[in-house]
């Protein structure tokens, strides 16, 4: 009833021995996405395509400083590059020895999203930066503006000047806009 249970579930899931890295047990959904043929084989090989244990293997934390508690970390796998939210335990196996369970969820699109948050958030705050720096020039554009618009009406309309102010008029409105 226990494997039916854990065979329902969309998650990954399973067992291995902590010494030798033998796959004990895997659900249905891990044989979905890793492979039929996987118990017995080694964890690392299987979960990582590596050759030796991962450097970055819980075994250490749960038969460790976390023994009896539920070790829960982060990782995007190294094959299929998918983000996983791992719980990992030792848990006594049918014959006594403590073994390694992991439950491994699937957090791809939720670290996506939060990839996407992160960067509106940085155009947003670019867009602020831009709109406060754009208020700033403006204020002494506009008394630059004003400055050349009375010399303007100061100037005869013949003078060669007049094209010269006229011009930096302009230029002084486009950058207020």
């Amino acid at each position: 009833q226990l494997a039916g249970l854990f065979d329902g579930v969309d998650e990954l899931i399973y067992v291995a021995d902590p010494e030798t890295y033998e796959l004990l047990y895997v659900n249905q959904h891990f044989r979905k996405i890793l492979g039929q043929d996987s118990l017995g084989q080694r964890c690392h090989k299987v979960l990582q395509n590596r050759d030796a244990p991962c450097p970055f293997c819980t075994n250490d934390k749960i038969f460790g400083e976390y023994l009896g508690r539920t070790y829960v970390w982060e990782f995007q796998n190294e094959v299929t590059k998918q983000w996983y939210r791992c719980a990992d335990k030792a848990i006594r196996w049918s014959d006594g020895r403590l073994v390694r369970f992991e439950l491994a969820s699937d957090i791809t699109a939720e670290r996506a999203m939060d990839e996407q948050r992160i960067q509106l958030e940085k155009l947003g705050a670019l867009g602020q930066l831009t709109a406060g720096v754009a208020h700033e020039l403006n204020n002494p554009l506009m008394g630059v503006i004003n400055g050349i618009q009375y010399c303007i009406t100061k100037t005869p309309e013949d003078d060669r000047r007049q094209r010269v102010l006229k011009n930096a008029e302009h230029h002084a409105q486009r950058c207020v806009k």
